[in-house]
């Protein structure tokens, strides 16, 4: 019965490992995202044209709330 029960295991752990796997993207035209160098400040993803900063913690919040950033950045 033990031996069973370890044949059960083993095809499950097989079958969730197959389930995983990534499949590829056929058309690589349609990509979300670019990769180039940028800012020091950012990681070298970049999406719509504009590159993905790193994270921020609370610290930042006076950078987000400044007056003159609706202007520098069109948030809206």
């Amino acid at each position: 019965m033990k031996t069973h029960y370890n044949l059960f295991l083993l095809l499950l752990l097989a079958l969730s490992m197959t389930a995983c796997g990534q499949t590829k993207k056929e058309n690589n035209e349609d990509e979300t995202y670019t990769f180039k160098n940028g800012d020091p400040n950012g990681i070298g993803k970049w999406y719509m044209g504009r590159e993905i900063a790193l994270v921020m913690g609370y610290q930042g919040i006076n950078w987000l709330e400044r007056s003159d950033r609706e202007k520098e950045e069109n948030t809206s």
